[in-house]
């Protein structure tokens, strides 16, 4: 079953990758020794077997174009083996239609053309071009013709098919490509600026969908805005329209610069209502615009020129329009347009009709209030789940360097006009800029100051000592000497708007610092434009109590993920000495033996235990004992390499674990610990006495298999040093050598 199934498998491969090779190989053998210019069987041969290939392969390209094959394993080899199919077949007819003279040469040339479109790959098409140039030297070296004109322009032509559609494609697909993108960006431009004079660009907000990129979250905003209230509007006017049976009602809209008015939406008989941009200062508009109240003519006279918002003269007989105007909380009143009407016929517009007009322009502004107010329930809603998600996330966070970069990925993330943030960690009294983060224009900065202590005279320093949301007044508005935010020697230049927060636990009165609350840095928050912290009180105040939140948040993420390191840094760590505890070597041993086998590389572990180390104890007592100890830790440390790991084993006995070395290296390092610890003097009552080492060496691969025959067999390596003498450094392979010769 194995042999058939390897036959099986070799035939497969032969089919696949050099059936039609060798085809067309043996086709432009056939092809110069002229065996294929007559109908003889040569070429007879040829043509079937090319036509079943062809077919074959028509078919299984077919059928992956058409979903019926998953299996592609390289779809350009497929393309091209029927590429090669088709132009031998295409030689073999031109040999028998006349050789070179051959009146089916056009076919060669759509079909390299139809091919150079079509298939993507350059390298399909080189193998292509070089075949069909192939072919044609054979047929003219067969034919024994020589190189003739026609000939060369047929290699000629044969170079250039292929490339030309290409290159016509890519230009047209170019063009294409820029056309599309100029009329995106004038229906963008259109949108925003339509959205502009409905006064809805403050109120644009992000969608909750935050994966959409921000520009795209704004636009979409913007149009179901819009969308929403032309909806309106056309409502209005159609009830208006059968109210008052009007020739023309309609609303102008006017621009943010009070200089023009644009057509919005009407329901008129004539196809002259201009749809363009109008000047804002002429005809009745002019006067609705200028008065701010309603304007109402009857009794027209003929050839009246004041209807500027008919494109030519229209015979109408009365008019009446009313400003749309927005009122304030504060009572002032700003016009947004003009909602007007007017007949053919003499039949004068009253009260009840101005009445109606102005409830339905007054409406008008409420369908722009309510998107507004839509759009600022967007953003609380936005706003809300990008801090749910910070919280959520930093919850989950308990390494330190990983809650800072989610504290400053969020607070980036919440406002889209944030530039810089960075966060500042008060350590051993000093404040230390911890990280940085910012757009393209400050990564220069943040990577030259992080990491730095920032000075006492710094705008984040006395956020610190404070604990209180600094600067009170706005950034751009500060003298240049008070916007160090930290420090003279690491300024921010283009910063116009900022917030330091204090990252402090959460106080029962906001912002205010309550007695025995410890501050432990500060969030700095900053942006080149001025809106991120606006002038009005109620958006700032919302502004700064929710980011004041996120770095209470961010306060408590950041003394948890202390405190676990601190955990982990005690759960590891020998609280004497400072060096990894036997828990902590169990496991790095564990680990370095792995990696040793995993890629064939020495590991070699020292066991070392102080000589009379209780004689010590009872001489001069624990304490001096626990000097002893902390003394030869210390010296231990300061030799071994960056590689090594050095760990107290327990009692007075250590282990240094060398990764990537061998005997010879192992034994070198265990002479210098040794030598360096019997140069220590040690102290006692005015006494003076030294301590000596000894130590136990074994070698993986080379003397141990496993972790725990390499600890049992360092450990007998350290057993008869001291039993022979102590004050030595003794490797298993000496024990084991020793041992064996009786010495």
């Amino acid at each position: 079953m194995g042999t058939g199934r390897q036959v099986a498998w070799s035939i497969r491969w032969i089919e696949r990758h050099l059936l039609v090779e060798m085809c067309v190989l043996a086709f432009a053998l056939a092809l110069a020794s002229g065996e294929i210019g007559t109908w003889r069987w040569p070429a007879i041969a040829s043509l079937l077997v090319m036509s079943v290939l062809l077919i074959h392969r028509l078919n299984l390209v077919a059928g992956r174009l058409a979903g019926r094959r998953v299996e592609a394993p390289d779809p350009d080899r497929e393309y091209r083996q029927l590429e090669l199919l088709l132009v031998c077949t295409l030689y073999c007819l031109f040999q028998l239609s006349g050789g070179i003279a051959s009146p089916l040469y056009p076919l060669l040339y759509a079909l390299l053309a139809a091919i150079g479109g079509l298939d993507a790959s350059a390298r399909n098409a080189f193998v292509l071009t070089v075949t069909a140039i192939c072919f044609e030297i054979l047929a003219i070296t067969s034919a024994r013709n020589g190189l003739s004109w026609d000939a060369a322009a047929h290699i000629l032509a044969i170079c250039f098919f292929p490339y030309m559609s290409s290159v016509l494609m890519r230009a047209l697909a170019a063009v294409l490509r820029k056309d599309a993108q100029a009329r995106l960006a004038r229906d963008r431009e259109q949108s925003e600026k339509e959205a502009q004079e409905y006064r809805l660009s403050g109120g644009v907000l992000q969608s909750v969908a935050t994966a959409i990129p921000e520009h795209q979250r704004i636009e979409h905003r913007q149009r179901s805005s819009l969308h929403q209230i032309e909806l309106g509007i056309g409502n209005l006017l159609d009830i208006l329209y059968e109210a008052l049976r009007p020739h023309t009602i309609a609303v102008f809209m006017l621009s943010t610069d009070e200089r023009s008015v644009r057509l919005k939406d009407a329901r008129s008989e004539s196809d002259r209502l201009c749809r363009e941009q109008m000047p804002a200062g002429e005809g009745v508009i002019g006067a609705i615009l200028k008065r701010q109240q309603t304007v109402s003519f009857d009794r027209i006279r003929a050839g009246y020129e004041g209807f500027t918002y008919y494109q030519g003269h229209e015979p109408l007989r009365t008019f009446m329009g009313v400003p749309i105007l927005e009122e304030s909380a504060a009572g002032s009143r700003h016009l947004r347009g003009i909602l007007l009407t007017d007949r053919r016929v003499d039949l004068p517009f009253g009260e009840d009709d101005e009445r109606l007009l102005q409830v339905a322009a007054r409406e008008i502004v409420r369908l722009s209030r309510t998107e507004k107010l839509i759009a600022d329930m967007d953003e609380v809603k936005t706003r809300t789940k990008l801090f749910y998600d910070a919280a959520k996330r930093l919850s989950r966070t308990v390494n330190l360097q990983e809650v800072i970069a989610e504290v400053l990925d969020s607070v980036m993330g919440i406002y889209e006009r944030t530039d810089f943030a960075a966060i500042a960690l008060v350590e051993d009294e000093r404040l230390i800029l911890e990280a940085a983060a910012g757009s393209e224009r400050y990564t220069a900065w943040c990577e030259q100051h992080v990491q730095k202590v920032v000075p006492a005279d710094s705008l984040a320093w006395l956020t610190v000592k404070r604990a209180e949301v600094l600067p009170a007044k706005p950034f751009f508005e500060m003298g240049r000497d008070q916007r160090h935010v930290f420090g003279r020697s690491m300024k921010l230049e283009g910063l116009e708007s900022l917030k330091c927060f204090p990252l402090k636990k959460a106080g029962p009165e906001g912002h205010k610092s309550q007695p025995g609350e410890r501050v432990i840095g500060a969030l700095v928050v900053g942006g080149c434009d001025r809106t991120l912290f606006p002038e009005e009180p109620g958006k700032l105040q919302d502004r700064v109590d929710l980011l004041y939140t996120v770095a209470m948040m961010a306060a408590t993420s950041i003394q948890n993920a202390q405190r676990y390191l601190l955990m982990a840094r005690m759960a590891t760590t020998d609280g004497l000495t400072g060096l990894h505890n036997h828990r902590r070597f169990q496991e790095m041993l564990e680990e370095q033996v792995a990696a040793s086998k995993r890629y064939d590389r020495h590991l070699s572990l020292i066991l070392t235990d102080i000589d009379h180390f209780k004689r010590v104890n009872d001489t001069w007592g624990h304490p001096v004992g626990d000097q002893v100890l902390k003394r030869v830790a210390r010296v231990l440390a300061e030799l071994a390499r960056a590689s090594d790991r050095v760990c107290r084993y327990g009692g007075e006995e250590f282990a240094i674990i060398l990764p990537e070395t061998d005997r010879t290296g192992a034994m070198n390092l265990a002479e210098r610990f040794r030598e360096s610890i019997k140069q220590q003097r040690f102290n006692a009552d005015g006494q003076d006495f030294e301590v000596t080492l000894s130590l136990g060496i074994c070698t993986l691969p080379e003397s141990a298999r496993h972790k725990q025959e390499l600890i049992d067999r360092a450990d007998q390596a350290l057993y008869f040093a001291k039993e022979h003498g102590r004050d030595r450094a003794i490797h298993y392979g000496d024990c084991v050598q020793r041992a064996a010769t009786g010495a």
